[in-house]
């Protein structure tokens, strides 16, 4: 009894939801794919900023154009990948990596 007391401990002790997996997941990708969808978002306002601002100065922007597209399909993919994990239960549990 207190074999299988211990065992059910230990599983419930590595145990998270399906919701909370995913989101967790999606924070450790490596690069641009890492990192939650406001910051992936900011980056590029930021980037589409210098764009403008590059602009404005007669200069050529076409480095700060691709950026800033990247990281808006980038930050769009994040937001599709979010509401994905919304979806997912937060009362089934994920064991196991």
């Amino acid at each position: 009894m207190i074999k299988i007391l211990f065992i059910v401990l230990i599983l419930f002790m590595n145990c998270s939801n399906q919701r909370d997996r995913c989101f967790a997941n999606l924070e450790e990708k490596p690069g641009l794919e890492g990192g939650s969808s406001s910051s992936i978002c900011s980056t590029y306002i930021a980037t589409e900023s210098f764009y403008i601002r590059q602009i404005n100065n007669n200069r050529n922007p076409t480095a700060f154009r691709f950026l800033a597209d990247t990281f808006l399909l980038s930050c769009l993919k994040r937001i599709e990948e979010e509401k994905q994990c919304e979806k997912k239960s937060n009362l089934i549990p994920h064991i196991g990596y």
